[in-house]
């Protein structure tokens, strides 16, 4: 009578777990076609798995088909997940490739600072220093790493570009306090 009921008893939790993990199965495969914040697809997930392991046993004819529906549902998820981070380091990469252009842009326009003789010309030349930096702050960051070193190279030339803007205005203005010295004597 005890063995009957055991058996009774393991073939009732079987059934259970059995339904518990097709609803768990079916929740994942809803959660594949969700559409919510990257975040929250992961952390739900995360809480999916979490409770597939937490349920018991099932019947061993039962399991391969469901360890297989499972992994599937949980590989699609995932398939999901790093599509969006595979995005995601494509923008970033397209940002980077953006700065680097606006770094060459301004590297080719400081090997013609010698042709630069007047404060027309420095004008124009600021004025489209000043347009670089604009467009600078519009482009989204991109890796860190990257990031950092494109920053410094722009800050650099920027940098260069200000001091041999200064230095030109010393030049004029020592030449014009010359001019000024001739003409009082």
């Amino acid at each position: 009578y005890n063995i009957k009921i055991y058996k009774e008893l393991k073939e009732h939790d079987y059934r259970r777990n059995k339904q518990l993990k097709e609803d768990l199965i079916f929740k994942l495969k809803q959660l594949r076609v969700a559409s919510l914040e990257q975040r929250d697809l992961e952390a739900q997930l995360h809480a999916l798995q979490d409770e597939w392991e937490e349920i018991g046993p099932v019947q061993n004819e039962d399991w391969e088909l469901m360890k297989t529906a499972y992994w599937e549902a949980v590989r699609g998820i995932y398939d999901k997940i790093n599509e969006h981070y595979e995005a995601q380091r494509q923008v970033l990469k397209a940002n980077i490739d953006a700065k680097k252009e606006l770094v060459n842009q301004l590297s080719i326009r400081l090997q013609e600072v010698a042709q630069w003789s007047n404060f027309k010309h420095w004008e124009t030349q600021t004025a489209f220093v000043l347009d670089l930096q604009a467009q600078w702050k519009t482009i989204g960051s991109g890796s860190r790493k990257d990031n950092e070193a494109v920053y410094q190279a722009f800050r650099s030339l920027c940098d260069e570009f200000f001091a041999a803007k200064k230095n030109f205005s010393k030049e004029m203005d020592a030449a014009s306090q010359e001019i000024v010295q001739k003409k009082k004597l």
